[in-house]
């Protein structure tokens, strides 16, 4: 979020690749309208759990980030 800050502050013109297995993205969607970034581009794309991306992600210490909680 605060890179999208530092880019929304400097005016550069950007778009957000959004990578998640969560359903409810309500809350990142609010925390954009508050920062004024409702009108940015989000391009969203589903990660699928599959057995070798999950052991690539438990490698790198990252799979917290995209199992659903």
């Amino acid at each position: 979020m605060n890179a999208l800050e530092h880019l929304r502050d400097e005016n550069l013109k950007f778009n957000i690749a959004l990578v998640s297995v969560r359903e409810d993205k309500r809350e990142l969607f609010d925390r954009l309208t508050e920062m004024g970034l409702s009108r940015i581009m989000i391009e969203e794309e589903e990660i699928k759990l599959y057995p070798l991306v999950r052991k690539r992600l438990e490698k790198e210490e990252i799979l917290h980030y995209f199992e659903l909680r």
